[in-house]
């Protein structure tokens, strides 16, 4: 997929813009995305290796984000909990009929059917999590940046540094005691622009990312090798 910070004739005609870059073929193998790219975008031919990746705890704190935090299949798995320790406390504490304790049962098995729904995503969750700290990375050379994020499904990301709008790092307390950062990183590419992310670099390798896209001033211009900008 090709996308671009440029707007088409829709858009100058009032029309609403297209949100999706360009679908230049949607399967084609791996081995072939290279000369792909090089075909339709010369200068994105030789891009960087991505030499940076997230750091060994990375790969804990993505189970717990992935399998826990952001699955919705776990807080509902903690909601029918909480209902099924309701249901028996009604079944033990009231007088039911034979009909109500027959409905409560079907309940219950309707239950535990969920239960092993939950441990098949979390299993699921677990082993996207893993995929997720061993595909992904970063790499940046004098002009450009590349960024996957892996998992069941891979992401890579190819950015020029001329293109990029603002990048910052974000910590949480969580990521301060295990000395990683998020990389962000936002350009124009679409409507309202975009913005990628890299969660739990080594606080190193992020802080080295930041003063490759910090924007050089004059006399870091006129330093760089035939008078080329980079910021």
């Amino acid at each position: 997929k090709i996308d671009s910070a440029a707007t088409d004739s829709t858009e100058a005609q009032g029309q609403q813009p297209a949100t999706k870059g360009v679908v230049i073929h949607p399967f084609v193998k791996m081995s072939r995305v290279p000369e792909i790219i090089a075909g339709v975008l010369p200068e994105f031919a030789d891009m960087p290796t991505e030499t940076f990746k997230p750091a060994p705890v990375a790969k804990r704190r993505a189970i717990v984000r992935m399998g826990i935090i952001r699955s919705a299949a776990f807080w509902f798995a903690v909601f029918v909990a909480l209902c099924q320790a309701a249901m028996e406390l009604v079944i033990v504490t009231m007088p039911l009929n034979a009909e109500e304790l027959a409905m409560l049962a079907t309940v219950r098995y309707l239950m535990f059917a969920y239960y092993a729904i939950f441990v098949l995503a979390f299993v699921v969750n677990v082993i996207n999590a893993i995929l997720w700290h061993k595909r992904s990375g970063l790499g940046y050379d004098r002009g450009f940046m590349s960024m996957t994020n892996g998992g069941l499904a891979v992401t890579t990301t190819y950015t020029p540094r001329k293109k990029i709008q603002f990048a910052y790092l974000r910590t949480n307390p969580f990521q301060r005691m295990a000395h990683v950062a998020s990389v962000n990183v936002r350009t124009a590419a679409g409507v309202g622009g975009t913005t990628e992310t890299l969660w739990d670099l080594p606080e190193e390798d992020a802080d080295a990312w930041m003063e490759w896209v910090r924007p050089r001033g004059k006399r870091a211009q006129a330093a760089e090798p035939n008078g080329e900008t980079m910021a």
